[in-house]
């Protein structure tokens, strides 16, 4: 009985959920890895793969945190973000990639991105992220 309620406890606090937040990827494996990486702290993720799609997410939904792959081109990444700030300036992004690329760094940055880190995350940067940005103390997170 007591396993029963501790295991019913368990299952009420991951439905629980800090926030909506939002990943870009083309690479499904990379896409996939961020995604359980937030909703185990108890975010709701949506996916994209196709940065269009995302840019359509931004216009029906509310995002705490957009999450974007600079991808082969340095453009998606600042497409999503041009695109953000329009409709809503207040979300932060958070821009990754493989490579440094000094260049995408300085035109995100100036685009209005929080962050620009390199692929791929990790629980120590997710961690960061949601401290620095959402607020969310590492004592606050749902363990897994």
């Amino acid at each position: 009985m007591v396993q029963q309620v501790h295991q019913t406890t368990q299952e009420s606090h991951r439905s629980f959920a800090f926030g909506k937040v939002l990943i870009v990827d083309e690479d499904t494996r990379d896409l996939d890895s961020q995604a359980e990486l937030f909703e185990a702290r108890g975010f709701t993720v949506s996916k994209c793969e196709l940065y269009d799609k995302a840019i359509r997410s931004i216009e029906r939904e509310k995002f705490d945190l957009v999450v974007a792959d600079q991808g082969p081109s340095t453009l998606e990444a600042q497409l999503v973000l041009r695109y953000l700030n329009q409709c809503q300036p207040s979300t932060p992004c958070i821009v990754m990639s493989r490579s440094t690329d000094v260049n995408c760094y300085l035109r995100v940055m100036e685009l209005g991105a929080v962050e620009y880190l390199e692929k791929p995350l990790s629980l120590r940067d997710v961690n960061r992220i949601l401290q620095n940005h959402l607020g969310v103390r590492p004592s606050g997170l749902i363990p897994r």
